[in-house]
């Protein structure tokens, strides 16, 4: 089932790639060789059309089509294309197409015919399809589905050489006409013509070889019961040029037939002649020739003058010169017929050459009749042919019972089936699925399998050799085998009894493992894996499942392979080839059923181009209007980010986006939408969970993209924060290398970061808050209706939405040449919007990425908002991030203040702050508004006096060089953006009295490593404390 359902897809393959060839001739122009060549020829449109005929093109067309639709394997097994020193190439290139049909009218192969011409000469005239699985050529009869109709209806066939000798006579009316192409005639073809007449006429060419070939036909024809009739032609023609120079060919043919038997005696007898006749002919004419003229001088010729005795002596001596001369010419006569005109040898050799004949024909009457006619050409008795008859059918009979014993297929034994010009090449044979070795004592099967090289997949770290491996069960799977498994037959058996039912058997050895890898490693196209996605350095943008490239998007096929002709424009030299097939094996088909914990692809299917359910710019409008604050700079982000290269090669840096806010803010879900407009259905990367290799895979392996961190906070792993430092300029983290010279590499990062936390980061003197573009949002009770739309965005989102990727990629050459410029424009105008504003230049950086993309883009896309909207928003964005990195610092240093004033009993618990564990806390908010905050997780809350240890922390700073105190009023605005921060209460009893105060969650802030003013081991104080001012009544500021 396999096997024939396998022959049907080369059918199918081959009747495709035939009328591609029939496409380029009809689209060639009418000067081109090739249409001039069949000009000439005056076939007519129908006759075109019939036939099928073809051109194939120089560019290695087919090949390129065969990878791109996952169909190298097959066009290896029919022979359409040719592997050679690693380069996959078309078999026919630059040739007039011929394609071969089987009696059905498939194509299952073709024959090429070169142009003409002194530089083409070095080229075979004719190229014929090797064999395959779908074309034996002894079993195929060329244009013998185009004339079976016609064979069935006259009764006869004709049988001719080549292609154009077929299409010519058809042409001309003749449309009983088939070929052999070049070929021996076989029984397979034999049996297909019995079907439809008993009588063939055969046409070959005029010349030796055609002769020869007749007469081999007819010993083919005769045992089937087949009457053979000929056309002999002269010499220098061939039934193509032969035909076309007649107007009725039919009548030609029908009036100039003759018994093929009676002309092959003809032909045999002629050549039965001494090859000494002539010269021996000449030889005797010469001598008495030369005695004759002799006797011929002596004649008097002038008897006129003479007179009596003279005259009467003179007349006597003439007659005996005449007499002498008679004899002489009769002893000529004599001796020429003497001189033996037939060869016995050849006269011998050629009375068995048609006796062989004679033997092939059935029944006994018709055989006596031939006997009689052939006995009178040669001149023998009929017996004699009868008992030479006996004795050659005897010999026969020996050879046929010896050949019988044997079973090998020649006389090198080689096991039956296999190819001797193919065995004398790799000192192996290929039969069927299986290879067989030779030893001592002749050839033995050596494996159960067979090998189809395709694809040489190079790397320092992936090297790998992707083959189709066939069973003798007709079980196929693809493979990628390991390069260096091919260096060692122990190895490479290991690898493929893993796989299933691919062994080497009993015999095979080292020498017969290096004969066979030696062959297939010659035979592989070289191909590069794909080691990022996203953005390559080669111009294309690689998903998992195909790349887009020159503006398309071109799927893998299902050996995961792409063909990018003329990606590759480096000049290949001595040591470097051009590739231009690239590998994905994720979409390959051998790890389409990889297991869950069994597949290293997984996340790699999550990177694919999805055809998105709505456009970009509705994808746009969705995004402002489920987020309307922050929606704009999400979009601008995710543009950048696609030329996040570009920025980072001119610039040497591209920003972060984090998000922070409180649980069910919407920060998280900003984050899913921002990094599944690249992938699909990815979550999240938890920082809490993730190891160190996890997160240099997930930033590394995808270039030009954005993903999304979750659960940041300032109490992460060293080494994973240092590597979302480096992502601003590109670098990530360093590291050392195993090697002995202290060479360090960089884990990567490719990707863009969103991230998302409830607290903006602090850690390290802000400097991760300086390289990101920080996003507050603030917890809110959301309406049905935006609820709603949020859920129609991620139902968008989950279809897959990187199809929009691409709109924005085409922009990319635009981009690239016009960024300096724009870069210049957009920092001129922030820094006139921002003249008598401090802000942190890094900050000012990050937002300009976002203003330079909107303007590059602009023009060349739809956006559903304006820059002067845009604008405004990223000059409050520097402002507020700036004002938050400064606010961090000096609360920071507030925080660090009352620490130490703790530490040295400045302030102690029951007295300046208490801290409790209360269920609920009530707290006052805007306009003076009662709320409650629940304290589900019992986490511990401090309650501080701000009024009282405000005047111990002022005193302390103004004694310290370099700070400044902050008043009361700022600290409760810092206070409000903090995440830890609670509210004003009212009122909260302390050992002296009840008082107003601030209420903090102690716990987020020991976390966060913000404030520990827990039991201490106090330091003497050799201060006065600061009197509170007892006298105001509470903490409030109203």
């Amino acid at each position: 089932m396999r096997l024939r359902d396998h022959k049907k897809t080369l059918v199918s393959l081959a009747n495709r790639v035939g009328h591609t060839y029939v496409k380029n001739y009809n689209t060639l122009g009418k000067e081109h060789w090739a249409k001039k060549h069949v000009s000439a020829l005056g076939y007519t449109p129908d006759t075109l059309i019939n036939f099928q005929i073809g051109y194939a093109k120089l560019d290695n067309q087919i090949t390129k089509a065969c990878i791109e639709h996952a169909k190298l394997s097959e066009a290896k097994d029919i022979a359409i294309t040719n592997t050679n020193n690693n380069q996959t190439t078309d078999f026919f290139k630059n040739r007039i197409i011929f394609p071969i049909e089987d009696i059905n009218g498939n194509v299952i192969a073709y024959g090429g015919r070169r142009q003409n011409g002194k530089e083409f000469e070095k080229y075979p005239k004719y190229l014929n399809s090797k064999e395959s699985l779908i074309y034996t050529k002894t079993n195929v009869l060329y244009g013998l589905n185009h004339a079976k109709q016609s064979i069935g209806k006259s009764g006869f066939a004709i049988l001719s050489e080549g292609y154009t000798d077929v299409i010519t006579m058809h042409n001309k009316g003749c449309t009983e006409t088939v070929a052999t192409c070049g070929t021996a005639l076989g029984n397979s073809q034999i049996k297909q013509l019995k079907r439809f007449c008993e009588h063939v006429i055969l046409f070959r060419d005029g010349d030796a070889a055609g002769v020869k070939a007749s007469l081999r036909d007819l010993d083919m024809l005769l045992p089937h019961n087949i009457k053979v009739s000929i056309v002999p032609l002269p010499e220098k023609e061939d039934p193509d040029s032969w035909a076309r120079g007649q107007i009725d060919m039919r009548k030609v043919i029908l009036e100039n037939m003759q018994d093929a038997v009676i002309w092959k005696s003809n032909v045999l007898v002629k050549d039965i002649k001494r090859s000494n006749f002539e010269l021996d002919i000449a030889n005797i004419e010469k001598k008495h020739n030369k005695i004759i003229e002799n006797f011929g001088s002596e004649i008097i010729r002038d008897t006129k003058k003479l007179k009596g005795v003279d005259l009467i002596e003179a007349r006597d001596a003439n007659s005996e010169l005449q007499a002498k001369i008679k004899e002489a010419k009769k002893e000529k006569t004599t001796a020429i017929n003497n001189v033996a005109l037939i060869d016995p040898n050849k006269k011998a050799a050629a009375i068995d050459d048609i006796i062989k004949t004679l033997m092939c024909i059935k029944g006994e009457i018709k055989r006596n009749e031939y006997i009689k006619i052939i006995a009178k050409i040669f001149s023998v008795p009929p017996p004699v042919i009868k008992n030479q008859i006996a004795e050659i059918q005897k010999q026969a009979n020996d050879k046929l019972a010896v050949k019988e014993s044997q079973t090998v297929t020649n006389d090198m034994g080689l096991p039956k089936g296999a190819n001797q010009e193919q065995f004398l090449k790799d000192r192996f044979c290929i039969v069927g699925n299986q290879y067989h070795f030779q030893n001592s004592s002749g050839f033995f099967p050596g494996t159960q399998f067979a090998i189809q090289a395709l694809f040489h997949i190079k790397g320092k770290k992936e090297n790998k050799r992707l083959c189709e491996l066939t069973n003798t069960n007709n079980q196929k799977q693809l493979v990628d085998l390991e390069s260096d498994s091919f260096v060692s037959f122990g190895d490479f058996k290991k690898q493929l009894v893993r796989l299933g039912y691919y062994i080497f058997l009993s015999g095979s050895n080292t020498t017969h493992f290096d004969l066979l890898a030696q062959k297939i490693l010659k035979e592989f196209t070289t191909a590069l894996e794909l080691q990022t996605m996203g953005w390559n350095s080669k111009g294309f943008f690689a998903f998992a499942n195909g790349v887009y490239w020159n503006e398309k998007f071109q799927p893998v096929n299902k050996y995961g392979i792409m063909h990018l002709d003329g990606v590759d424009t480096d000049d290949e030299d001595e040591y470097n080839e051009k590739v231009e097939y690239y590998y994905s094996p994720a979409y390959s088909v051998m790890h389409k059923k990889n297991q869950d914990g069994d597949d290293p692809y997984e996340n790699d299917r999550k990177f694919i181009y999805k055809q998105s359910p709505i456009t970009l710019l509705r994808w746009q409008e969705a995004m402002l209007k489920v987020f309307p604050d922050k929606g704009a700079i999400g979009i601008l982000f995710n543009f950048a980010t696609l030329f996040r290269d570009i920025f980072l090669k001119n610039y040497d840096f591209f920003p972060l986006l984090g998000g922070f806010g409180e649980k069910d803010s919407g920060k998280s879900g900003f984050g899913k939408v921002l990094q599944n407009f690249f992938f699909y259905c990815l979550e999240p990367l938890e920082l809490n969970q993730a190891t160190l290799v996890g997160f240099n895979r997930r930033l590394s392996r995808t270039t030009n993209t954005n993903v999304f961190l979750d659960e940041y906070h300032d109490r992460l792993d060293e080494r994973i924060f240092q590597a979302m430092k480096g992502a601003w300029n590109g670098l990530g983290r360093e590291k050392g290398m195993a090697t002995n010279d202290k060479r360090t590499i960089y884990d990567k990062v490719n990707s863009a970061i969103y991230y998302a936390g409830q607290y903006l980061p602090t850690r390290d003197d802000n400097s991760l808050a300086t390289r990101t573009i920080c996003l507050q949002f603030p917890s809110k009770n959301y309406t049905p209706e935006e609820k709603d739309a949020y859920n129609q965005l991620m139902a968008w989102t989950a279809q897959g939405l990187s199809s929009l990727v691409v709109e924005v990629l085409k922009s990319r050459t635009y981009f690239e040449s016009n960024l300096p410029r724009i870069n210049k424009e957009v920092t001129r105008e922030l820094k006139e919007a921002l003249a008598d504003v401090d802000y942190q230049e890094r900050i000012f950086g990050n937002y300009s990425v976002l203003l330079i993309t909107y303007k590059l883009l602009e023009g060349k896309l739809t956006f559903p908002f304006t820059y002067e909207s845009i604008f405004e928003q990223c000059i409050d964005g520097i402002i507020e991030n700036s004002e938050n990195i400064q606010d961090s610092n000096g609360l920071t240093e507030f925080w660090n203040v009352i620490e130490w004033l703790h530490e040295h009993n400045y302030i102690t618990e029951g007295q300046q702050f208490k801290i409790d564990k209360p269920l609920r806390v009530q707290y006052q908010g805007a306009k003076k508004q009662t709320l409650i905050h629940e304290n589900t997780a019992q986490n511990e809350i401090l309650f501080l006096r701000l009024n009282t240890v405000h005047q111990d922390y002022v005193k302390e700073v103004t004694k310290r060089d370099g700070m400044q105190s902050i008043g009361e009023t700022t600290l409760r605005n810092y206070f409000k953006s903090r995440g830890y921060y609670i509210g004003p209460i009212k009122s909260r009893r302390f050992e002296d009295k009840a008082s107003s105060c601030y209420a903090f969650d102690y716990t987020k802030m020991k976390r966060g490593n913000i404030l520990n003013i827990d039991t201490l081991q106090k330091v003497e104080s050799t201060k006065e404390p600061v009197t509170s001012n007892n006298n105001k009544p509470d903490d409030l500021p109203y």
